[in-house]
C-alpha cells in the first residue's frame, strides 16, 4: 500500500517535472471553491430579456487539433452587429434545430468557404495547411516521446 501511494507521489512529480515550463499558478479567481456558491443562490431571482442582437463574425483559418484534414475554421475578432430586435419577435419563429452533424464541413468546403471570406489564394491556403499538419505531427511526436520518458522514469523507480 505504501509503495503504492509512493509510486502515485512519484508519478505526479514526473508530470511536474515534464511540464515544468507550463505556468501552473492559479489566479485568485480560479482559486474560488465552487462549493461556497451556495451562499449566493437565490431561488426566488428571475432573469428576462427584453432585446436581442445578433452579431456575424469573419471566418478565418482556425488552430482546432482535431481536423484530421483540410484547415480547421474559427471565428475572428471582426462582427457586423446586426439591429436590435424584440426577442418576443424572433422566438415566434421557430426554426427546426440542425443536428451537430449537419455543421461539419468536408475539408474541400472548408476551403471553399476560406476562399470565398477570406484574403488568402489557393496557394496560400494550400501552404498554411500543409503547415498546420506539419505542426499537429510534431505536436504528436512530442507527446509521444514525453509518454516514453516518464513511462522510463516510473519503471526506473519501480526497480529500486
Amino acid at each position: 500500500m505504501m509503495r503504492m501511494i509512493l509510486m502515485k507521489a512519484v508519478a505526479v512529480l514526473i508530470d511536474l517535472w515534464l511540464h515544468d515550463d507550463e505556468s501552473t499558478s492559479c489566479s485568485e479567481e480560479a482559486k474560488y471553491d465552487c462549493t461556497d456558491r451556495d451562499d449566493f443562490v437565490n431561488p426566488n431571482r428571475t432573469v428576462s430579456f427584453s432585446t436581442v442582437q445578433i452579431r456575424e463574425y469573419n471566418v478565418i483559418v482556425g488552430d482546432n487539433p482535431f481536423c484530421k484534414t483540410g484547415l480547421p475554421l474559427g471565428l475572428g475578432w471582426k462582427y457586423t452587429q446586426g439591429p436590435a430586435m424584440d426577442i418576443d419577435q424572433t422566438t415566434t419563429t421557430t426554426v427546426r434545430r440542425k443536428h451537430y452533424s449537419e455543421y461539419r464541413l468536408c475539408a474541400n468546403e472548408r476551403k471553399e468557404r476560406l476562399l470565398l471570406v477570406s484574403k488568402y489564394a489557393l496557394e496560400e491556403l494550400d501552404q498554411m495547411e500543409v503547415e498546420f499538419h506539419r505542426e499537429r505531427q510534431e505536436a504528436e511526436a512530442r507527446k509521444q516521446k514525453d509518454q516514453r520518458r516518464r513511462q522510463k522514469l516510473i519503471m526506473a523507480i519501480m526497480q529500486l
